[in-house]
């Protein structure tokens, strides 16, 4: 687009006028010359005509005028043939009008086209046999009784076409060069003003497609956060209800209610916290950087959760030795806490073999940490959308495949700011999430 418009333009503008030189080409080589013969043979009546008042009126007619004025030869002849006014030369003039007066018994040849004849006049293009030379004349008396001939040669019209085509072309080439050339400097700022344009409108369409999806996800965030409160509100008011009522029988079950409202509590508790936290990394949270030893925060993180790993029954194995080390610079606490959702999420989603199996690998100027857990995998056409908030594989939003996606929707946060990456793959036999963290460079 930078260039193809500039380009485009002058292009276009010289393909314009070698198309109108070329038909004008054309047009003169098929219709030039016709239009000088057209134009010839206007000015041999109009030489006639003025030739006849001359004469009739008895007034000096000036031939010298009418030939320069018409680019003609003329001869005026008396009754008993005797030169009465000339412009040209006598000889050739005289000779040819007597080769027409006496029909071609001086023994010159007529070839003729005629044109126009009258009683007064008659009007050819004829081949003088003698010289070889194309004419248009134009011949007759005059009403005061002298004969004449005036005669333009035709060559000099095929000489004024062919200097008109050489005109044309030369004028047609220059103006295609000079145009081409100032068309190409105006177009600058046209294509600047024109890319520009471009440019704030795609800004524009991505901004309203941006306002598009907020404006989505903020009704679907509405919608799935009010069903996400509304399972546990509805849970802790149906129990509290029966312990206003007196459902509870004895003491146990008055702590069993108790403890399903507190549970529930929890879970909002939960929700709403995530929720505040995940507003405030989008919102655009400043990170505490600083170096430290990614593998001893994943070591102290596996100690603090053994009760978690005995309840699920699950076989933790971390491929790293005791006194490896992993140094990374970023913030501590948010890499925790994405590693801890990691890990949540595979004790949820335990099964078969019921193994975890943690990675953490330098690749050059980077660390990558994964989490393999055995399981069901996850469905394919959900892998694209598990990063989103409140997303579930499960559409009718049931429980059977897990959390509400607040968790993975906080762990891309988090390292969206700190110019990580991650991701997740099916595996053989199970499922697995990672992530990537710039090692002793900074955050990006």
């Amino acid at each position: 687009m930078k260039r193809s418009l500039r380009l485009y333009l002058t292009l276009s503008y010289i393909a314009l006028l070698a198309c109108i030189l070329l038909l004008c080409g054309i047009a003169n080589n098929l219709f030039l010359e016709m239009y000088y013969r057209g134009q010839k043979e206007k000015s041999l009546v109009a030489a006639y005509e003025l030739l006849q008042q001359g004469f009739s009126s008895g007034a000096p007619v000036d031939l010298s005028f009418l030939s320069a004025r018409y680019d003609l030869g003329i001869i005026v002849l008396d009754p008993s043939s005797a030169t009465v006014s000339l412009s040209g030369s006598e000889e050739s003039l005289k000779r040819r009008l007597l080769d027409i007066l006496f029909a071609g018994s001086t023994g010159a040849p007529m070839q003729r086209d005629i044109l126009e004849s009258n009683e007064h006049y008659a009007l050819w293009i004829a081949k003088d046999g003698r010289t070889g030379t194309d004419y248009m004349e134009i011949w007759g008396t005059l009403l005061s009784g002298e004969t004449f001939l005036m005669q333009s040669p035709l060559e000099s019209m095929r000489e004024s076409a062919a200097v008109a085509n050489r005109f044309l072309l030369y004028i047609g080439l220059f103006g295609m060069i000079a145009g081409g050339l100032l068309v190409w400097i105006l177009s600058g700022p046209l294509e600047k003003t024109l890319i520009s344009l471009q440019a704030k409108n795609e800004a524009l369409q991505l901004d309203l497609a941006r306002q598009k999806k907020l404006d989505e996800m903020r009704n679907e965030f509405i919608a799935n956060a009010s069903h996400e409160l509304k399972t546990p509100l509805a849970i802790i008011q149906g129990y509290a209800e029966g312990l206003t009522d007196g459902a509870c029988e004895d003491e146990e079950m008055c702590r069993e209610y108790a403890g399903i409202i507190a549970d529930e509590a929890a879970k909002m508790d939960w929700l709403v916290k995530s929720l505040l936290t995940l507003n405030e990394l989008e919102q655009g949270e400043e990170y505490h950087e600083e170096r430290f030893d990614l593998a001893a925060l994943i070591r102290d993180y596996l100690n603090s959760v053994q009760v978690l790993i005995r309840e699920a029954q699950a076989e933790v194995i971390f491929d790293t030795a005791e006194n490896d080390e992993v140094m990374v610079l970023g913030d501590p606490d948010k890499l925790g806490q994405v590693f801890a959702n990691y890990f949540t999420n595979a004790l949820h989603h335990l099964s078969g073999e019921r193994k975890i199996r943690i990675g953490l690998r330098s690749e050059g100027k980077q660390a990558v940490v994964s989490v393999f857990n055995t399981g069901e995998p996850i469905p394919e056409e959900a892998l694209p959308h598990i990063w989103e908030k409140f997303y579930k594989a499960d559409k009718a939003r049931t429980r059977a495949y897990g959390g509400n996606g607040i968790g993975l929707s906080i762990v891309k946060a988090i390292l969206d700011g700190m110019g990580g990456s991650y991701g997740v793959e099916n595996k053989k036999n199970g499922v697995e999430f990672f992530f990537i963290i710039g090692k002793e460079t900074g955050l990006s």
